[in-house]
């Protein structure tokens, strides 16, 4: 019977110790639970926007990432920005927008549509106004790591946005990666602790009385 217990006790500390290995060693988070967009964040949630405006507009980058804690809902929504409203919105009749997360396309995406709207960008010592068309497409929290994001404008007859023109057929891409950081558990008197750490210590642990049992430790 004895023998029996010791078994169990240096199972279970392998396998908890495997599962926080495995959380080390994932680079990236699963999206298996579904992405499951929402119109609107709940009352009082932390938003993190995926699209970076400043990256984008200013900075001329097509890739970036954004930091996120596992409570934070995602907006992976993108505008379509025009020197006024009324050219964003019938700019927007003709610009098709494809989303995707983890490679999971976001299906209806018009269908989470939002504005126009007054825009605003601040880049360096220049600031840019005019109106914006787009969507708003919040994601619940996501699991611990890198969620890659990808947004696709495809422009389907010519447009002027009212600084530049762009033919139709004209496509652009752009990726931001959303970096969640693995969840904490508070530890009295001392700084939070990833959950990793504790799952690899209580394996440890756990992995050392099963020995201990068998060769009685003091």
């Amino acid at each position: 019977m004895e023998t029996r217990i010791i078994r169990l006790i240096a199972l279970l500390g392998v396998l908890v110790l495997l599962a926080g290995m495995a959380t080390i060693a994932s680079p990236s988070a699963s999206l298996a639970q579904g992405l499951n967009p929402q119109k609107e964040a709940p009352e009082g949630a932390t938003v993190v926007e995926a699209f970076s405006k400043q990256d984008a507009m200013c900075e001329g980058l097509t890739e970036w990432t954004v930091q996120a804690t596992p409570d934070d809902w995602i907006n992976v929504g993108a505008k379509w920005v025009a020197v006024d409203e009324a050219t964003a919105q019938d700019n927007w009749q003709y610009i098709s927008l494809v989303i995707t997360v983890d490679g999971q396309e976001i299906a209806d995406p018009k269908s989470y549509e939002h504005g126009p709207t007054p825009f605003s960008i601040t880049c360096g010592a220049d600031t840019t106004t005019g109106g914006a068309m787009g969507l708003e497409i919040y994601l619940p929290p996501l699991a611990a790591g890198d969620h890659v994001v990808t947004w696709t404008y495809i422009i389907e007859a010519d447009l002027n946005d009212g600084w530049d023109d762009y033919p139709a057929g004209t496509e652009a891409e752009y990726a931001g990666t959303v970096r969640v950081a693995a969840p904490t558990l508070p530890v009295t008197g001392g700084p939070a602790v990833p959950l990793w750490v504790v799952l690899a210590s209580g394996g440890g642990l756990a992995l050392l009385g099963g020995l201990c049992l068998k060769r009685r430790c003091a």
